[in-house]
């Protein structure tokens, strides 16, 4: 007898087959099992899953046969894909349709087969789930209905391995976007540092020199304006780090009650102009020391505070409430609540407010301004807490933002941080690489100031030069520079001299450059620069 004939569709068909990409895979524990209860159910020697191939059938799973394929010619589940209906062979050698198959007439001579098609969602028969046995026989009603379902179970099988590959896809493109978006504002950064660094260095330098009233008030403009725009930055940042997963948190032993006096104290100034009142109702059956991310919960309190100054109207009270809500021997449960008698928010703008860059309403960015990070930034890192912020607000009648935290209770402090301003000032030679002129000529002039002898160099090569010919009590290196960057030139200058104390600089505030130069280079700081800072950093690497 001639071998099956070949589906209508058959080019479609095998292109759905190899869609699944299930052809020549290993073995899969899900698709044995279901082969195996084929097997018991209906009480057969053989099960396989097989998929019909341009030119042979190839079994998934394989129950009583030593073989992973066969010739398509010789396959009895070349007739099962012809029909939707199950294809039932109850004695093979009485079957005209396989009497003469080579399977039939050799090892190991069927006598027996049901097969069940496998037919995908979008209806292309792919092969079939089916029984063998080596002696006629036949199936009940409820052995072939079970069948059935068993087959479909194996399409199940096969489309979710097409949706792992397709997540799986999804998740690579993914990341891939998130790291160029990453890339991305990290290089934007850079680029808007390294001028920015340059600026607040001037108005540094222009603070630091004599003024009249009507300059006094320009400076403070240019400078609160500078500010601004690193505190935009700033945030971008944030939550460009919290999505690439590269926020963590650092947990140490917390007085939270300190830390709340710390907030009033930062967001003082911004009560003054509007006469708003600042309370801090704190339940004092809280423990006084708990394991917290002080960095991340001031800047969460901050978030919030600043967010209720902002919306708050002339002489209203804020309040930040903190209350114990559950104590056991090791744990705490803590409820945050921030009350402001502000403008309000309708259920809609509560929704929106906690995406990134959106705000209540294109009329509240036109009269409060802001970016629409703050509250985004504070509701991820709190997911990083395993909390979230929950918002309760009347149009009209002002909002309380609230979440609740499970912190384990902390014995005490850390050790207290050594000091690093420096007991006296000491001047010292100072060789500079930096390739930025502006930069060059602020950091040099604030440098001068203190009374340190300064040599500039455009590249990390130059500076090799220079230090090959004089001796310098330290080395500052921009990172990234032409010819030679930082990191190489602190390499080659480390073999010069082990000793000589190294402080890079960086407008790179994504990059894990910090901990990556920590091999060759003894601090680090990032632009724009405090000159306050960078003066204590330099008293503190040099050894006296």
């Amino acid at each position: 007898m001639p071998p099956a004939p070949i589906p209508a569709n058959e080019f479609n068909r095998l292109q759905e087959l190899l869609s699944y990409e299930v052809l020549d895979t290993p073995e899969e524990e899900s698709f044995d099992n279901l082969t195996h209860l084929a097997q018991q159910i209906c009480h057969t020697p053989v099960a396989l899953v097989s998929l019909v191939d341009h030119d042979r059938q190839w079994f998934k799973s394989c129950f009583g046969l030593d073989v992973r394929q066969t010739p398509r010619d010789q396959a009895f589940c070349a007739y099962t894909i012809l029909s939707d209906e199950p294809f039932i062979v109850q004695d093979a050698l009485q079957d005209p349709r396989v009497n003469d198959n080579i399977l039939v007439l050799k090892p190991p001579s069927i006598r027996f087969y049901v097969g069940i098609p496998l037919i995908s969602p979008r209806g292309y028969r792919l092969g079939s789930l089916c029984v063998i046995d080596f002696i006629p026989r036949s199936l009940d009603e409820h052995q072939l209905y079970t069948l059935q379902i068993l087959a479909k179970q194996v399409v199940n099988l096969l489309e979710s391995r097409l949706y792992k590959k397709e997540l799986a896809e999804y998740a690579r493109s993914l990341e891939e976007a998130n790291r160029s978006k990453t890339k991305f504002i990290a290089t934007l950064s850079h680029e808007i540092r390294t001028p920015l660094n340059g600026l607040l260095g001037s108005l540094h330098l222009l603070g630091g020199t004599s003024l009249g009233p009507m300059q006094v008030e320009y400076f403070n403009v240019a400078q609160t304006c500078g500010k601004s725009i690193l505190g935009l930055i700033n945030e971008v940042l944030d939550l460009a780090k919290i999505e690439a997963g590269k926020v963590e948190l650092v947990f140490e032993p917390t007085n939270l009650s300190v830390l709340l006096q710390e907030v009033k104290t930062i967001v003082s100034p911004l009560l003054q102009p509007k006469v708003l009142n600042l309370i801090i109702d704190y339940d004092t059956q809280i423990p006084e020391y708990l394991s917290l991310d002080p960095d991340r919960m001031r800047q969460i309190l901050l978030n919030l505070t600043s967010n209720a100054i902002k919306f708050s109207p002339q002489g209203a009270d804020i309040t930040i409430k903190v209350v114990l809500v559950e104590r056991s021997a090791e744990y705490v449960s803590i409820e945050f609540q921030v009350t402001d008698r502000g403008i309000g928010l309708s259920e809609e703008e509560q929704e929106r407010i906690l995406i990134p860059f959106a705000q209540a309403s294109a009329q509240t960015s036109k009269t409060y301004g802001g970016t629409g990070l703050g509250l985004s930034i504070t509701n991820e890192l709190l997911r990083l807490m395993n909390s979230q912020l929950s918002i309760k607000s009347k149009k009209g009648s002002g909002s309380t933002f609230s979440f609740i935290l499970t912190a384990s209770i902390s014995t005490g402090p850390l050790e207290p941080k050594a000091m690093i301003t420096p007991v006296k000032h000491r001047q010292f030679n100072i060789l500079i690489a930096e390739d930025n002129p502006v930069n060059q000529m602020v950091v040099s002039i604030a440098l001068k100031r203190n009374g340190h002898k300064v040599t500039m160099t455009g590249n990390g090569q130059e500076a090799l030069e220079k230090f090959r010919k004089e001796h310098f009590d330290l080395v500052i290196l921009d990172l990234e520079m032409p010819i030679m960057g930082g990191e190489e030139a602190a390499r080659l200058l480390k073999e010069l001299n082990p000793n000589i104390p190294i402080l890079a600089l960086s407008a790179h505030a994504l990059s894990d450059i910090q901990e990556r130069v920590t091999e060759t280079m003894d601090a680090y700081l990032s632009k724009p620069l405090d000159f306050v800072l960078l003066e204590q950093t330099i008293q503190s690497i040099v050894k006296p």
